[in-house]
């Protein structure tokens, strides 16, 4: 049972984690005090009396009058108090980090962290250790400014705590100056952390090593300069903190408040009183915080190192434990239910009675029929895949970039690397560990680079730009030629041409170029002058195997070309610009970050379609001067001004045809109304046709078609 609760203890990372913090800063808070103490005397006497005149005459008359031991009075309550004041510190910023990498990691799918979640970070975890730290610098402060001698007030840390909870009660007299505390304490452990977090950072990338591999030189030294970052943003809040926690009580106390201690001290002083005794603590900051830092790391990584090997032991006790043990197995869910729905329907078919009277064919049917029900029953059971995969939908159906996860990325193998004797040692920051002498790479580095990179196609083809998707090995064709179709750029799944990037003019000069307007239709007027004009350069290349086409990375790197590259861990991930850490290996890796990229060009060109309907470019447009010739701009713009004017005349005449046809159509209505008032009788219009077209007097119908004939040349006319 111990070895199973040892087990269960280790999975817990978090608790780990917290011991290990907590550990590794109470170490560091030993150090601190014991290196630190000597200085932070001289600074406390130098802020609280005026009687030295500067930090080498503070310490000479401490050592002269009060003798060596002097520099350690009110050791004790800061050895105990301080390092448990540093554990809280280390403990609460690495908590803090922590849930702030889990919110990157949701909401950006990217758990490092801002310098300004740093210095959050490091303020919570100044802002925790202010409760502790404000009645344990008031009780150091206390036994350091006291008088030497038989004159003393205390003789010792409890009967100071007992003397100051007499005098004023526990807030008023142990946290006197909390306030102030609460602003030191955020303002100088957030610049602290930071300092600290930005020179680790900032080594690490410089150098390409992990932050593990940093020398402990360095990390004093980027330690030292994080002390001296803490006091100088925050000393005046010290300073003012130091002066609340020695004033007096009763009649004796001068400052009512923190505010009225700033006001007194810079009406006394001026600026120059919030910054006395900045020498010494200085001098005392650098040493003092580099050996915090130091032990700190050190203490993490021992701990971390028994921890492991501690938790092993206790894996191989507790499953030889379990290899020797003689009770029975526990069941799961599943398996118990299996087992009660089997002895459920064997039960059922058991018990059922067959009748004695009856044929063999028709027993042979109900046999078969019991079988098939029992198999239909069975069904039921076990586990149900719902997302099996199809090697076709990739292609049909791309993910999104919005679709990226790290269950689809472990599922399409892109995790895995090579072996370890072809590693590129600029890969490591991308590995994640080694797991039977192959390297595995990391899928969150992986998820956040491949949603980098889709971002940088999507907005390269909203701008308009040419993508050139590349994929030159075997089986390669079908991903390159779907994700080109999609961002409308184009593909390359054969030999790449040397010289077709720097002397693209031989050997591309054969292909066709045109001039488009926003919506990609093409102005057939410049397509004579694109004859002797210099071939096109693509915006972006995207290479899904970037070691057999190093001669394509480095055309690009000589036109300025940026590039995207899957970088495997035998690859050189500075050849490319936006490398993508995955396995360039397997297909259906390179289907997935093919069809993201491409689904992320479709995007890109939807929206510069959809702006160049509402009338914004974005991109600036192709000025015809730089296309065409002076002649041929004038010629142009004099066939233009002739096809105006015909367009204009046209136009006229249009106009005066639809002015006649109305007139003729006024004139034709009022006609008839005239004619109306002396041709009521009917035999009228008999007399108007002439006499050689008189009809017979067998046809009564004819004088109707003589009387519309005179309609008709009225419209012809």
């Amino acid at each position: 049972m111990e070895e199973r609760a040892l087990e269960d203890f280790e999975k817990s990372d978090g608790a780990l984690r917290t011991i290990k913090d907590l550990g590794a800063g109470a170490a560091g808070g030993i150090a601190q005090v014991l290196l630190g103490q000597p200085f932070d005397i001289v600074k406390v006497r130098l802020q609280t009396t005026t009687q030295y005149a500067g930090a080498l005459d503070c310490a000479s008359k401490i050592l002269k009058n009060e003798g060596p031991a002097a520099f350690y009075k009110g050791t004790l309550t800061p050895l105990i108090g301080i390092g448990a004041c540093v554990s809280v510190q280390f403990g609460a910023f690495h908590e803090a980090r922590r849930r702030l990498e889990e919110l990157n990691k949701k909401k950006y799918a990217d758990s490092s962290l801002s310098y300004g979640q740093y210095y959050m970070a490091g303020g919570f975890a100044g802002l925790t250790n202010s409760v502790l730290s404000g009645p344990i610098e008031h009780i150091r402060i206390r036994m350091q400014t006291q008088p030497h001698g038989a004159d003393r007030l205390y003789n010792g840390p409890i009967d100071c705590i007992r003397k100051l909870s007499a005098q004023g009660g526990v807030l008023r007299g142990l946290y006197r100056g909390q306030n102030v505390t609460y602003l030191r304490e955020i303002q100088a452990y957030g610049m602290w952390f930071l300092t600290f977090e930005f020179l680790m950072n900032q080594d690490a990338k410089r150098n390409n090593v992990k932050r593990e591999d940093i020398s402990s030189l360095k990390v004093a030294t980027y330690g030292g300069l994080a002390g001296e970052a803490l006091w100088l943003s925050s000393y005046p809040f010290d300073v003012v903190k130091s002066k609340m926690q020695c004033d007096g009580f009763g009649a004796q106390q001068q400052f009512k408040s923190m505010t009225d201690c700033f006001k007194k001290t810079y009406a006394a002083e001026g600026l120059a009183g919030f910054w006395k005794g900045i020498g010494p603590t200085l001098l005392r900051a650098m040493p003092v915080s580099a050996g915090t830092f130091v032990v700190v790391e050190l203490a993490m990584k021992a701990m971390g190192r028994q921890l492991h090997a501690f938790s092993r032991q206790a894996r191989t006790l507790n499953s030889l434990n379990r290899f020797y043990s003689t009770e029975p197995p526990v069941d799961t869910t599943l398996q118990t239910r299996i087992k009660e729905r089997s002895a459920e329907i064997e039960s059922r078919y058991q018990n059922d009675a067959v009748p004695e009277r009856i044929s063999r064919r028709r027993a042979e049917q109900l046999a078969w029929k019991a079988r098939g029900e029992r198999r239909y029953k069975f069904q039921d059971l076990g586990s149900s895949v719902t997302d099996a995969y199809k090697p076709e939908d990739i292609i049909r159906n791309p993910p999104r970039p919005s679709d990226v996860t790290l269950e689809l990325l472990l599922a399409s193998q892109t995790h895995l690397g090579h072996s370890t004797s072809r590693w590129n040692p600029q890969n490591s920051r991308y590995i994640f560990g080694i797991r039977d002498g192959i390297h595995v790479i990391s899928l969150d580095v992986t998820a956040a680079y491949l949603r980098r990179a889709a971002k940088v196609v999507e907005e390269v083809a909203a701008r308009g730009g040419l993508i050139l998707f590349v994929g030159t090995r075997k089986g390669q064709k079908r991903y390159v030629v779907r994700a080109a179709e999609l961002a409308k750029g184009y593909h390359i799944f054969e030999r790449w041409i040397p010289g077709s990037l720097t002397n693209g003019q031989q050997i591309l000069g054969h292909c066709e170029t045109k001039v488009v307007n926003a919506m990609d239709d093409e102005i057939p007027k410049y397509r004579e002058a694109l004859a002797d004009r210099s071939v096109l350069k693509p915006d972006l290349v995207v290479c899904l195997n970037p070691l057999e086409n190093v001669v394509l990375l480095h055309e690009c790197g000589l036109n300025n070309v940026p590039t995207i590259g899957v970088i495997d861990t035998d690859a050189d991930p500075t050849r490319v610009t936006y490398p993508i850490p995955s396995n360039d290996d397997s297909m259906r890796a390179i289907g997935v970050i093919a069809g993201v990229l491409g689904r992320a060009g479709e995007a890109g060109q939807q929206r510069r379609l959809e702006n160049a309907k509402n009338g914004v470019l974005s991109y600036p447009p192709l000025n015809p001067e730089h296309l065409l010739s002076p002649e041929r701009l004038a010629e142009l713009a004099q066939i233009e001004a002739a096809n105006a004017a015909a367009n204009a005349e046209a136009a006229e005449l249009a106009n005066k045809v639809d002015e006649a046809a109305k007139s003729i159509e006024t004139e034709q209505a009022s006609t008839p109304k005239e004619t109306e008032q002396p041709a009521e009788p009917q035999p009228e219009p008999q007399a108007q046709v002439p006499e050689t077209e008189k009809p017979a007097k067998p046809q009564p119908e004819q004088p109707k078609t003589q009387a519309q004939a005179p309609e008709t040349p009225v419209k012809d006319q």
